[in-house]
């Protein structure tokens, strides 16, 4: 009897998510796939360099833009290489040698668009948390789905598509698609929804782990104008802090007493953009923080592992290929929930 009611409760909740795990899965699987989209629509090959240097391509735009309307840079790596540059409402890309490709509203890029769909619904933070609780739900289902699968486990069938649309097939296929993709739809479940309640996920990996969060150091500065030399300063002081990391973001002051902040990737690290950070003091000349992403607590190593794994970034093509798959089986599995059990329910009211 349990089992009944535990099933009507996975159909139900199943169906309220269904359309939302749709639009993730969608969204998702841009997304997974952004970085070629963005060179394909500049005109640019998919081939990146093997080795990049951009602070010289850098110091070659900077002294073009007003650096007052500068508020992060995004320096070109193996996955994107090129110049990504947020320049007041504007997103300006530039190639190695510094040419601008692209000056656009942020609002208009079509994968900005879809980014920030993916993550906050267009909403903000209240689209945001409505994700993470979506993702919760995934989380719930998943597990809820393998317990229901448990007595019926010997009719599993490798079958990527249904063998028919009738009822006891859709929900066969629901079955052995959701089996065959449990584990990659459970990580994508649990790191979105630990990236979107971080504090709560960081909390419950510390009592795990019996680790204590290092948190990242807030530091005030004294106010001064930033400067093409201010930045060039700040990224050689950086350099020869983490000599052997790359310079990912280069984030500028959003208020006069806030420092110049850097973020940098070292060897060993997963995250496509490093979690290494610098606090540059422009006014002090000298790095006044630093946080070392590879001398950090065990939870807070974990909680960082969860971006490469939910965004395939810095792992490989192969990985983002199994993102991309399991996108298009939480697409199918969304699809055809609503198709079965909404067919189901026109045909009662019929009856």
């Amino acid at each position: 009897m349990f089992r009944f009611y535990f099933a009507k409760v996975h159909a139900i909740c199943g169906l309220l998510v269904s359309l939302m795990l749709v639009l993730m899965a969608l969204t998702g699987i841009f997304l997974v796939f952004r970085n070629e989209y963005i060179m394909l629509s500049l005109g640019q090959g998919l081939i990146a360099p093997k080795d990049i240097n951009p602070i010289n391509g850098l110091m070659s735009i900077l002294p073009h833009l007003d650096i007052g309307k500068i508020k992060s840079i995004i320096l070109p790596d193996n996955s994107l290489p090129l110049f990504k540059i947020i320049y007041g409402e504007n997103v300006l890309y530039y190639d190695l040698s510094g040419t601008m490709l692209d000056n656009q509203l942020l609002s208009a890029r079509f994968d900005e668009i879809i980014f920030k769909l993916h993550h906050y619904l267009l909403q903000g933070e209240r689209g945001e948390v409505f994700i993470g609780i979506t993702g919760l739900l995934l989380l719930f289902m998943i597990l809820g789905g393998l317990y229901l699968i448990l007595p019926v486990l010997k009719n599993f069938e490798f079958k990527i598509l249904p063998q028919s649309s009738k009822r006891r097939d859709i929900i066969a296929h629901h079955r052995n698609l959701g089996l065959m993709f449990a584990p990659m739809l459970l990580l994508i479940a649990v790191s979105g929804s630990a990236m979107i309640f971080s504090d709560s996920a960081k909390s419950i990996l510390g009592a795990i782990t019996f680790s204590k969060i290092v948190k990242l150091p807030k530091v005030k500065t004294e106010p001064t104008i930033i400067t093409v030399d201010t930045i060039k300063n700040a990224v050689l002081a950086a350099s020869q802090k983490y000599p052997n990391s790359q310079i990912r973001i280069i984030a500028l002051p959003k208020k006069p007493d806030e420092p110049l902040n850097i973020r940098m990737r070292q060897a060993g690290e997963w995250h496509g953009n490093g979690r290494t950070f610098v606090s540059y003091s422009p006014a002090k000349d000298q790095i006044i923080a630093h946080y070392d992403a590879l001398k950090l607590d065990r939870a807070t190593s974990i909680y960082n592992g969860f971006y490469p794994l939910h965004s395939g970034r810095g792992i490989g093509a192969w990985y983002k290929a199994i993102l991309a798959l399991t996108g298009a089986a939480l697409l199918m599995l969304g699809l055809f929930s609503v198709f079965s059990y909404g067919r189901k329910l026109i045909q009662t009211k019929r009856i």
